[in-house]
């Protein structure tokens, strides 16, 4: 049986309410349209166990490529930079992201 669809709000709040459960620290930067950062992640976390990069998107939703390319430069730079649709919520990608993020790095490994 297929999960259920989430839209790209239910999906970030789904995630945010981890990081609260988890003393994450999270960012979201409502609209980047508006300044320099056009394009930049969705979701900026981060805890004791490192910082991370996140687009959010919907199942049917493509990212802009000002987004990828965001993306694309993080990941070169060695940062963890990735894009997170609904199946990463339903797969607990995202549940095992965010409780490696929670813990010490040398604890993480």
């Amino acid at each position: 049986m297929k999960p259920p669809s989430m839209t790209e709000a239910q999906l970030q709040a789904s995630i945010l309410d981890l990081c609260r459960l988890h003393g994450l620290l999270a960012f979201h930067l409502r609209d980047s349209r508006k300044n320099m950062g056009v394009g930049f992640p969705d979701l900026v976390i981060s805890g004791v166990g490192g910082t991370i990069f996140r687009e959010l998107k919907n199942n049917t939703l493509q990212p802009t490529p000002e987004q990828m390319r965001w993306l694309g430069t993080l990941a070169e730079g060695g940062e963890d930079a990735a894009l997170w649709r609904p199946d990463a919520w339903h797969s607990d990608e995202v549940a095992q992201t965010l409780a490696r993020l929670a813990k010490p790095r040398m604890e993480a490994q």
